[in-house]
């Protein structure tokens, strides 16, 4: 996947990261400032979907996962269905339903955090004892530019 050619991305978020909601706004300018289209799947520990929401995004609530914790809802079908250039998991912690949706999903290149299985990932960072979305998103905007 060359990173000059990339056009969409999905970024898969934790909602208890989006205490961080600074540093996902950046990544996201930084992916903007590239003429990448962003979309978001939004991992919620609440039973329901906020108000609030536009449609814009994906949420998967406690309400919309199945037992085992997988997306039920028609829009996930969606997510599979297209081909993005990218897809990132920006979660800190790991979600089942997130590495099911990473092998699920058509996206031509997947970034992960490692530890990890890393199966459904192409590139995986390793953050070592610094585990902070902050250094992430700042490993990725790191060498996001030089996959090519």
């Amino acid at each position: 996947m060359n990173f000059d050619k990339a056009k969409t991305a999905l970024l898969m978020i934790d909602s208890s990261d989006l205490a961080s909601k600074k540093n996902i706004s950046s990544f996201v300018g930084f992916l903007e400032q590239n003429k990448i289209q962003v979309k978001y799947l939004i991992y919620l520990e609440q039973k329901e979907i906020p108000e609030d929401s536009n449609g814009a995004n994906v949420y998967i609530s406690k309400k919309s996962r199945n037992f085992w914790g997988l997306p039920k809802q028609k829009e996930f079908s969606a997510l599979f269905e297209n081909e993005f250039d990218l897809l990132i998991d920006l979660s800190i912690k790991q979600y089942f339903a997130f590495r099911c949706i990473a092998s699920l999903s058509r996206a031509k290149f997947k970034i992960g955090m490692l530890p990890g299985n890393s199966a459904p990932f192409d590139f995986m960072i390793d953050l070592k004892n610094t585990r902070t979305l902050s250094e992430y998103i700042n490993q990725i905007k790191k060498y996001l530019p030089m996959l090519g």
